[in-house]
């Protein structure tokens, strides 16, 4: 029999072995606002104290309110700047020079719920920053099936659309696109097992756009490749105007001497650069949409048996003038 002395301590010992067992959610507090940073006309971030859990928000979430006006929230997710996830970037509609109400609900990552509601002085600062865009892989030899990324400086607005051509052509159903939460990132997945092992060029045409209404004025192209053993060769070239004006996002298509086989867009300066298998014969065309309305009405051609290392090319008005959705063949 146990001593009195002796079951103090055995009951010491069971005491502590049940607080060494599972941790309890010691986070009961929730999210407090800690500021509110009207950025631009169209650009509100929202801070906390703790990282919020962005998949509960929705626009509804927030109501956004002044005396003589209601604010449309287009969109709302975590800001991609802050990587602890404590803030919210909110883009609105256009708001006006008065002092607005801000309220809605928030939850933490552990399930905590708060209500907020602050006031700020909305900024009359335009937001006219263009969209810059990076694409990945950098290295262009890769695997198959190809994955190609377009990372956004901010938020697109992907009502208004983006426009993509392919070499060689593509169809829909070839190209798996889709969006980050945070509408920052553009993946494309090409698995066609026809397009397996030859290069493929794609190109992003100018006019996407930020909630602010600013468009891309550059377009951006990507190559990829997965069979080791191709014979590549830079071809750099420039393209003007009869001006003598740089031929901006000028499409510039390859092909032997119908068929497309690669294509590229030229740079602010009407330069491009592609890289290409040989070929016994190479065409290339060129066509520039002088006033950006989606018509490319001027054209420019090179054809010779051997490329040279740098191709000029002048345009001139073209006798068809074409959208960018006819520049390449349809794919079935």
């Amino acid at each position: 029999m146990l001593k009195p002395r002796h079951l103090v301590f055995v009951i010491i010992l069971l005491a502590g072995c049940a607080r060494q067992g599972a941790i309890p959610n010691t986070d009961k507090f929730p999210p407090h606002l800690v500021s509110v940073t009207h950025i631009n006309r169209n650009q509100l971030i929202v801070s906390f104290d703790e990282e919020l859990d962005s998949t509960a928000l929705l626009p509804s979430t927030f109501l956004i309110t002044s005396p003589h006006d209601t604010a449309d929230i287009c969109f709302i997710a975590r800001d991609p700047n802050d990587t602890r996830g404590f803030s919210l970037i909110l883009l609105t509609s256009p708001l006006i020079d008065e002092t607005y109400q801000i309220s809605g609900l928030v939850v933490d990552s552990r399930g905590n719920g708060a209500s907020i509601r602050s006031s700020f002085r909305a900024s009359t600062r335009q937001d006219t920053t263009p969209v810059s865009i990076l694409v990945s892989p950098l290295d262009p030899q890769t695997t198959f099936p190809y994955s190609i990324r377009f990372e956004f400086s901010e938020p697109l607005d992907t009502s208004r659309g983006m426009r993509i051509l392919t070499a060689p052509p593509a169809s829909e159903e070839a190209l798996s696109g889709s969006w980050n939460r945070e509408l920052t990132r553009y993946s494309v997945r090409v698995a066609d097992t026809t397009l397996k092992g030859l290069p493929f060029y794609l190109v992003l045409l100018p006019g996407v756009s930020d909630f602010a209404g600013n468009r891309t004025t550059e377009g951006l192209a990507a190559f990829v490749y997965s069979d080791t053993g191709l014979v590549l060769r830079d071809i750099r070239g420039e393209v003007k105007t009869s001006e003598g004006r740089a031929a901006y996002s000028a499409i510039v298509l390859f092909k032997t001497p119908q068929d497309l086989f690669a294509l590229t867009i030229t740079d602010s300066s009407g330069a491009f650069i592609a890289t290409l298998e040989e070929r016994e014969e190479t065409k290339i065309e060129a066509w520039f949409d002088r006033d950006g309305n989606g018509v490319y009405e001027e054209e420019a051609s090179f054809s010779e048996a051997t490329l040279p290392d740098s191709v000029p090319l002048i345009t001139r008005p073209a006798p068809s003038p074409l959208r960018f959705d006819q520049l390449i063949p349809q794919t079935q």
